[in-house]
């Protein structure tokens, strides 16, 4: 018998047998900041989660970590714009409502700048540091794929066509 027949067929044999799923580690936690308004309130803003998957947990929280070590310092930015500085807030919001602002006429837009205005001034305060929550990790099962169909006929096909070429010689 000869290997190179031989070669589709274990090929084949081995992505039907190799269905199993995998595990992977999946890693996540909150990062949130707190502020205080000019009447002492403190609020609380969740800012974002931060999740990583790798093949092991020790893996996934080293790089946690250093995600959560940003995502931390773009919390207490985000703070400090909206809570510690009337311009920049004022200008955030205006760039993320240009658009809004573009499509209205001049009493329309006059309202809503007075609105951004007034709404960024009752948001002053002082910020407390931003912190993550404590990392929590899970296994999580990733399904390895099956070969679709049509790719399995065209192994077949390529046998095919190898027999058809030594009936040629």
């Amino acid at each position: 018998m000869k290997t190179h027949n031989l070669l589709p067929t274990l090929f084949v044999t081995s992505l039907l047998v190799n269905t199993s799923a995998s595990a992977d580690q999946r890693c996540y936690a909150e990062v949130s900041y707190s502020w205080k308004d000019e009447k002492g309130t403190e609020e609380n803003v969740s800012f974002e989660i931060v999740q990583h998957i790798a093949p092991d947990e020790e893996g996934a929280r080293v790089r946690m970590r250093d995600l959560l070590h940003r995502s931390l310092k773009k919390a207490n930015a985000e703070c400090t714009m909206q809570h510690k500085n009337l311009t920049d807030c004022i200008s955030y919001r205006f760039t993320k409502n240009e658009a809004i602002l573009k499509s209205l006429d001049f009493s329309g837009r006059k309202i809503l700048e007075d609105a951004i205005s007034d709404d960024c001034k009752k948001t002053q305060g002082s910020c407390n540091a931003a912190k993550a929550s404590e990392i929590k990790c899970e296994e999580v099962k990733v399904p390895v794929v099956e070969q679709p169909e049509a790719e399995l006929k065209e192994v077949k096909g390529d046998k095919d066509k190898e027999k058809d070429k030594k009936k040629k010689k």
